[in-house]
């Protein structure tokens, strides 16, 4: 194929272009926490956009107003439900786990079975006093309080409450429109460049109902797999832990960094049984990761997720760290399935390869 000659207009353009998408860039890093409610209500009405059309079949209604607000009230009873039935739990396990880390704290480095100098660097680097503060007293309204405080970045309480509502308001006036944004998103680019555009939209369009529905799903069986791992071998929080991994799950390797509070958690539970209880069942929980991790990356997901998918591990990692730190919680949530569509459009228009390789 021949190559185009390096013109002024050209050049002019490319330089252009690069400059409109260094302004785009700092844009949305400057407005990365006021766009995050909207990302993720965009991720909730994209990820609940089945059930609505579920609903519209089952009350055989044409307009969306109805089974949109059904879509929500069913979402709302069952996460609700989820609450109800494991929350009391999860506080009493934190509780228990509060009055250890206290017991730990008080313990001098000789009333363990560890090494001196891990014990020193624990006690240096961490408050365990304020841990086991955190976790003996926390009640349900403390437990809500901190996740609405991790989502809306750090705001006040107030500002935690209009994120919240927020939310609920984009999911539900996105999945209203949700037909006419799709539409929209392909009228918005002139005619002339919609044979490039258009692809595109539908690409991103597979791409994050591959990740995002299918990953959830896979995600969901995660967290099921760790909630009753941890369960047999008698970590405490065994529940919230296989919440907390299935929803990182979502996101390559992050779910490996619940490994450090894992083991921390197992050196406060052994302090009565010493050294063989710790590795015991420190053993145990590395099991429970080896073969729920094994079985989701080598069974359940080369099955139900596209090999078109996969990127190398460097390159997930290092589109994490920039997506990340452009766009925050809502650039690590984007990243992956961003970066596919990146590379999948270099492939296919700028390398001029066939998908069919």
């Amino acid at each position: 194929m021949a190559r185009r000659a390096i013109t002024f207009d050209r050049a002019a353009r490319i330089c252009f272009g690069i400059a409109l998408a260094a302004a785009i860039a700092a844009l949305l890093y400057y407005l990365r926490n006021a766009l995050l409610p909207f990302g993720i209500g965009c991720l909730i009405a994209y990820m609940a956009e089945p059930l609505v059309q579920w609903n519209m079949r089952l009350t055989h209604l044409r307009g969306r107003m109805v089974p949109v607000f059904l879509t929500v009230f069913e979402i709302t009873v069952v996460v609700g439900g989820v609450v109800a039935i494991f929350l009391p739990e999860f506080i009493d396990d934190c509780h228990k786990a509060g009055e250890l880390f206290h017991r730990y704290a008080d313990t001098g480095l000789d009333a363990t079975f560890l090494p001196a100098w891990l014990h020193r660097l624990v006690h240096s680097n961490l408050d365990l006093h304020d841990i086991g503060r955190l976790l003996h007293d926390s009640d349900m309204q403390q437990a809500l309080g901190q996740v609405g405080h991790f989502l809306s970045g750090g705001l006040d309480a107030a500002g935690t409450m209009l994120s919240g509502i927020m939310v609920i308001l984009y999911v539900v006036f996105i999945l209203v429109s949700y037909p006419s944004i799709m539409q929209g998103l392909r009228n918005i680019v002139p005619p002339r460049w919609r044979h490039i555009s258009n692809p595109l939209i539908t690409d991103i369009s597979t791409t994050m109902k591959r990740y995002f529905r299918t990953q959830a799903m896979i995600a969901a069986a995660v967290g099921v797999g760790y909630g009753v791992g941890f369960s047999i071998v008698g970590l405490p929080m065994a529940a919230a832990w296989g919440v907390f991994n299935g929803v990182l799950y979502m996101v390559p390797y992050v779910v490996y960094l619940t490994i450090v509070p894992v083991t921390l958690l197992c050196i406060v539970v052994s302090l009565d049984g010493g050294a063989t209880a710790f590795w015991t069942l420190w053993g145990e929980c590395m099991a429970v990761y080896a073969v729920v991790q094994l079985t989701a990356d080598n069974y359940i997901t080369p099955r139900v997720m596209s090999k078109s998918m996969n990127l190398d591990p460097a390159v997930i990692l290092l589109s994490l760290s920039v997506w990340g730190t452009l766009l925050g919680l809502l650039g690590v949530i984007l990243a992956l399935p961003l970066t596919t569509v990146a590379s999948v459009y270099y492939r296919r228009h700028i390398l001029g390869e066939s998908d069919a390789k």
